[in-house]
């Protein structure tokens, strides 16, 4: 396999993917928004706000969908024998996840 001599090309711009149907309070794994991220760049940040606002995104039930997820499978595990957690190659239950994201309701 041959390995092109030329980088490759830069990532589209933050107003390109928002016209083409991009989230913009998509919540990666450290429950950061791309508001969060973009939090030093004014004009990004403005634009992601424009959007949200204008899309009426309730940001903060967007960060709560993952808990609130953990919670009615943590219930649905507690509630049927049957049902057993799954376990990441690394280990790690959802009691992990849920205590290292400081889900206290899931937890408990």
């Amino acid at each position: 396999m041959q390995l092109s001599r030329y980088p490759p090309p830069p990532p589209p711009p933050p107003s390109y993917l928002l016209e083409h149907g991009a989230f913009p309070a998509l919540v990666n794994n450290e429950g950061d928004t791309p508001l969060d991220l973009a939090e030093d760049t004014e004009d990004i940040v403005d634009m992601l706000q424009n959007k949200i606002d204008q899309d009426m995104i309730d940001l903060k039930a967007v960060k709560g969908v993952e808990e609130m997820m953990m919670l009615e499978d943590a219930n649905r595990l507690k509630n049927d024998p049957n049902l057993k957690p799954v376990i990441s190659h690394g280990g790690a239950t959802p009691l992990h996840v849920a205590a290292a994201k400081n889900y206290t309701q899931v937890v408990k």
